[in-house]
């Protein structure tokens, strides 16, 4: 069966159409590997997929996306291109 990776931003919107996905396709055999924040962990282990933690991105609680940002003088937020990204379902290599 196929490798699976399912990346989302850790916004409760991206993550939720996720989940049936996710169960699904565990359902049939294949393996799944959820990239996303840590407050949705535990969502993800739920629906049989491996939890990854972010690395790369920032992570956050979407109760309050920007509490943990970086600002430069102006306000404005710092490297934070990863707010623009919705989600990403990909076959990985094997």
């Amino acid at each position: 069966m196929a490798k699976i990776l399912i990346a989302t931003v850790p916004i409760l919107g991206h993550v939720s159409p996720f989940s049936p996905l996710a169960k699904g396709l565990v359902a049939r055999g294949h393996e799944v590997l959820w990239y996303t924040g840590a407050k949705y962990a535990d969502r993800a282990t739920r629906a049989g997929a491996r939890y990854l933690p972010f690395v790369v991105a920032r992570d956050y609680d979407d109760a309050d996306p920007f509490a943990s940002a970086a600002t430069d003088a102006s306000g404005f937020i710092i490297g934070d291109e990863d707010c623009l990204f919705h989600g990403v379902l990909a076959k990985t290599p094997e």
